[in-house]
Parts: structure tokens; sequence; C-alpha cells
């Protein structure tokens, strides 16, 4: 889907579409408010949305975290075992902690599950990278988050989203 195709949703919403009251930077950042909320409400409860992973190489014990790093779900060696993720600053073989803004591993290489923000959306042209389904509850939710409605946009998100996990569990 299009940044475009849900910026007319959200128009069609809010009663805008003659583009009259609402500029595209504001109906724009609305998109990307929503996708970080959706993000956090994913990680949140679980969803598999938003999941992402990456390869990440540990240097004298430590490695920055990915961009857009929300919240960890696995990580994995290089021979694909699990790691124990452990809270301490010097994680032996076998393990990894996450602090602040870097990963610490006894491994040399490490494979990071984790929710993580989508990229932000910087023109009506821009891609989103989430299923069909999910286009009407992204203009509800930025809809609502342009009236300043942050709790009601956050009960929609979680009403798609949790709905969306509940099945996958289901499935599972």
């Amino acid at each position: 889907m299009t940044a475009n195709d849900i910026m007319y949703r959200i128009r069609l919403y809010v009663g805008d579409t003659d583009k009259k009251s609402l500029s595209d930077w504001e109906v724009l950042n609305s998109v990307n408010d929503a996708l970080r909320l959706m993000a956090e409400e994913s990680a949140r409860l679980g969803s598999s949305m938003f999941r992402m992973k990456s390869n990440v190489t540990i240097t004298a014990g430590s490695a920055s975290l990915p961009a857009g790093y929300l919240q960890v779900i696995k990580a994995f060696n290089g021979t694909g075992g699990e790691l124990l993720n452990v809270f301490t600053d010097i994680p032996d073989d076998g393990e990894f902690s996450v602090t602040g803004g870097s990963l610490s591993s006894g491994e040399a290489t490490v494979e990071l599950w984790y929710f993580g923000y989508p990229a932000a959306v910087v023109s009506a042209d821009s891609t989103i990278n989430l299923p069909e389904s999910m286009a009407v509850p992204l203009a509800r939710v930025a809809s609502l988050l342009l009236a300043n409605k942050v709790e009601e946009a956050v009960s929609m998100a979680d009403y798609f989203i949790g709905a969306k996990a509940e099945r996958s569990e289901r499935k599972g």
C-alpha cells in the first residue's frame, strides 16, 4: 500500500477530502505517528506485526542495536542456537544482553529478532510495508491521532493488533 492511499482514507474519515483543513504534512505525520504507536502496541501485545531480524557483528563484546529497534524477541548465535537473554553487562558464550542502545554477547555474531519501528513515511509515494488488511486500521488510528484522541487511538490499535495476535495464536 502507498502512503497516498492511507492519506486519502484519513482525509475521508476526518471530512477533509477537499484538503482545506489539513495540510499534507499534517496528514503524513499522523501516518508516521500511527505506525509508531501500532509498532509499540504490537510489541506490547506480542503480535506478529512489526517483527524484524538483523545479523549483528559483535566487536569487543558489544555492538549498536539496529536502527528502529524497539524490543527484543530472541537472539541466536552463528550456528542457529538460541541465546539466553541475561541482565548483566558482560554476558558469556551462549548469552546476550540489551542495555541502552547496545547489544552485548560472548558470541562473534548474533541474529537478533526484535520488534522495530517501521521506516518513516517521507512522501505520499512512500510504500508502507503492512498487509492490505491493515489499511483501514492504520487510517483510523491516524485519524484519531489527528484529532488528538490518543487514548482512543491506542484502544483502536489494540483492537486491531490484539485481534490479529489472538488469531495468530489460535492458528499455531
